[in-house]
């Protein structure tokens, strides 16, 4: 009689070191083909393919789509299927993706390459964000997992990349993300048992709640107005006098600052609550575009980027723990990442309506609403999680 493949996994709780550390490194492989290697492949595809902008954007589009895709069908077994089977699944994909785009010589091959890629990487990170959302402290871990990104992302974008791409071009692009895969099968094995813990909240809520539907969309509203803002950052630079050297050094200290954001996120936890670290997150946000708006010079420029990006690293785990405390199951967290893409996805359209003809001011006044709209939903649900934490307790 045949017998059904059962992978007997560690055990390995959520609670542990290495679990997290597992998370953290296969939460900053899934994301890192979508938002670091993606400028990269279209870089590299218009100077060593010879496409044109257009379809070099396909590529793009197609990773990308293949991601969200696969982040929001994922939403609908997170909470029932083997997640470390799901990340395995995530991990071949990538890895078979990236191995046919390094041999791919048609453009249709390459796109469909790029779209199996952009699945594995949406199964990889779902299967992550979930697991992240049913841990005790899920805040901290989102903050943790943010500056690994950014460590990851700055490394490779200053040391590894610029050198793999002088040598194999595009096809270094690929193989140095199919090199990634290497580490990930590695950790599979500490991926946590699924088991949410049971001090997030008295009862997990269904992703059609209100409280949910209303902090996806706080969400969807703050990442539509960062989308946007952060497109045409140089643009507001410019507006306000400053050069191109200058620009470029102001988004260096932007970087700089989120990294303070998400170590002060590790370092804050939950233990002032929630309100008040949600509160300051979009109350900054709401006040560099301020400072955007009344064209100081090149310092409030700066000052104001700066401000920006760590509102925004600090804000996100934060939203993203109202979300994992109402649903500790990782369905709705799951559906916060769609949320995420959609924003970043169309804020920058947005934005090209709202700044036609250079009224950067105009884009501005729209991100202050966005975020205003966000603090007034995101509080509320903040104060909402803390009385039902409060009351298991």
């Amino acid at each position: 009689m045949p017998m059904a493949l059962k992978i007997a996994w560690p055990v390995t709780r959520v609670e542990e070191a290495r679990a997290l550390s597992a998370l953290v490194g296969l939460g900053v492989i899934g994301t890192l083909g979508t938002w670091s290697f993606l400028p990269l492949v279209v870089s590299r595809a218009i100077a060593d393919l010879g496409l044109d902008a257009r379809f070099a954007g396909f590529l793009a589009a197609a990773e990308m789509a293949g991601g969200g895709v696969a982040t929001f069908l994922a939403s609908f077994i997170v909470h029932r299927y083997d997640r470390r089977l799901l990340t395995l699944w995530g991990l071949l994909l990538i890895g078979l993706g990236s191995v046919v785009s390094v041999w791919a010589n048609q453009f249709e091959v390459l796109l469909v390459s790029r779209a199996v890629t952009g699945i594995g990487e949406g199964a990889v990170t779902a299967a992550v964000i979930s697991s992240m959302a049913g841990t005790r402290w899920p805040e901290r871990n989102f903050g943790i997992w943010t500056i690994a990104n950014m460590a990851a992302a700055t490394l490779l974008f200053f040391l590894i990349m610029p050198r793999v791409m002088d040598v194999g071009g595009i096809s270094g692009v690929f193989t140095a993300y199919l090199c990634l895969t290497i580490p990930g099968f590695l950790l599979v094995a500490w991926y946590p048992r699924h088991r949410a813990e049971p001090l997030q909240a008295a009862r997990p809520m269904s992703v059609s709640s209100t409280p949910v539907l209303f902090c996806l969309a706080a969400i969807l509203v703050a990442h539509l107005a960062h989308g946007g803002i952060w497109a045409y950052v140089e643009r507001f630079g410019t507006a306000a006098g400053a050069g191109p050297r200058l620009v470029g050094r102001a988004l260096g200290s932007a970087a700089f600052a989120g990294l303070l954001g998400g170590i002060l996120v590790t370092l804050l936890g939950t233990r002032r609550g929630r309100v008040l670290p949600n509160t300051l997150a979009l109350a900054l946000s709401s006040g560099s575009l301020l400072l955007l708006v009344i064209h100081g010079g090149p310092v409030v420029f700066v000052t104001a980027a700066m401000a920006f990006y760590l509102a925004w690293v600090f804000g996100l785990p934060y939203l993203m723990g109202i979300i994992a405390a109402l649903d500790p199951e990782g369905r709705a967290a799951t559906l916060a990442i769609v949320m995420q893409s959609v924003g970043l996805a169309g804020g920058p359209a947005i934005a090209g309506i709202l700044a036609a003809h250079a009224h950067y001011d105009n884009l501005a006044w729209f991100g202050l609403g966005a975020y205003l709209l966000a603090l007034s939903i995101a509080v509320p649900l903040a104060r909402l999680v803390d009385h039902r934490v409060t009351a298991q307790a």
